[in-house]
């Protein structure tokens, strides 16, 4: 059995310590199918002197495995992230050390709304503010509900590096009256912090 190993070796000698490890799992595992491999009568023969060699060699042969895949690089214990399925828009920008995301939610489902986030790279992609439009304020004053509406509709949804602020415009069909109607927001941003929406 020839074993031949490959890698760049750490200053502190991580991965030479893993190399020896994954030798020493591999010539037990050879040694484990050695005997496996052995005519019936001499297996038997030694069975009688080692009732529990079988048992050690399963054993061996688990851990080999294991050490294989961890020195091999297996999957890393983190989360998986889930998307939203209800998510049919999303864009992100950068302005000083914050990325600034938006989401559009499908205006069809249980949550027709938009969502801001301010996202810190340097700090594990930490979220450290978040904002969801589901209503905006109207020139006359009342709301805009967008689940009220008989229709709503996000259009031109973007960035301002020199105005600081998010921007983007509103369609809409109000239940109670007829014609499309449109409006134009924007959502400051200070610092790593989002502001309040204002629409005309």
């Amino acid at each position: 059995m020839k074993l031949q190993l490959t890698g760049n070796v750490g200053r502190g000698g991580e991965n030479r310590i893993t190399d020896v490890k994954l030798v020493q799992a591999l010539l037990e595992v050879h040694r484990c199918q050695h005997f496996i491999n052995l005519p019936g009568h001499q297996r038997k023969d030694r069975l009688m002197r080692n009732q529990i060699v079988v048992l050690q060699c399963s054993l061996i042969v688990l851990l080999g495995c294991v050490s294989l895949t961890s020195a091999a690089g297996g999957a890393p214990d983190r989360t998986i992230p889930v998307v939203d399925a209800r998510a049919m828009e999303v864009g992100v920008f950068r302005h000083g050390e914050t990325l600034w995301r938006y989401t559009r939610f499908n205006t069809e489902s249980d949550y027709p709304c938009l969502r801001f986030e301010a996202v810190k790279p340097e700090q594990n992609w930490r979220v450290s503010d978040q904002q969801d439009v589901c209503e905006v304020p109207l020139p006359e004053g009342h709301p805009l509900v967008f689940d009220n509406t008989a229709y709503t509709g996000f259009t031109g949804i973007g960035f301002s590096r020199d105005k600081q602020a998010f921007h983007f415009d509103i369609e809409y069909m109000e239940r109670t009256a007829s014609g499309e109607k449109s409006i134009s927001c924007r959502l400051p941003v200070t610092g790593g912090s989002l502001g309040i929406v204002r629409c005309q």
